[in-house]
């Protein structure tokens, strides 16, 4: 398996990384009940209301892709995935230690994410536990 490391792609930087991370984040939306778009998630990372983190090899290939977003709590921060795509942090546990770890440089003391109950069990191997079930209903 080819060796990846975690990395954080800067506002400015975006450009550069879109057209790999793009298609990753947006098949991550598509689990979702459709709260955002790809577009508005790149409004919100360019805008610096949001994160990115990119799972790369050291030849610059991008694997894998999450958005972050920090949530601040009178009692803490949260850092929730907006969006999470591509295989690398299932390749390895030491992978999402390397993002909690920076997360919690960033400020966060939880991580958190909105998911299906297909997902959770994905969620659960990497030590995460159902806190809310939300439920919805259109109108």
């Amino acid at each position: 398996m080819t060796k990846l490391g975690v990395n954080f792609i800067a506002a400015q930087d975006l450009p550069a990384f879109w057209p790999q991370c793009g298609p990753l984040l947006k098949k991550g939306l598509e689990d979702s009940e459709g709260e955002m778009d790809q577009a508005y998630l790149l409004q919100l990372l360019q805008a610096g209301q949001a994160m990115l983190l990119v799972g790369m090899d050291e030849n610059g290939k991008v694997h894998a892709a999450m958005a972050v977003q920090m949530q601040r709590y009178p009692a803490y921060t949260v850092a929730h995935v907006l969006s999470i795509g591509g295989r690398w942090v299932m390749a390895n546990r030491e992978h999402w230690g390397a993002i909690k770890l920076w997360l919690k440089q960033q400020g966060a003391s939880k991580v958190q994410g909105s998911c299906k109950p297909a997902q959770v069990r994905f969620w659960h191997r990497l030590g995460m536990e159902p806190v809310y079930t939300i439920v919805r209903e259109d109108l």
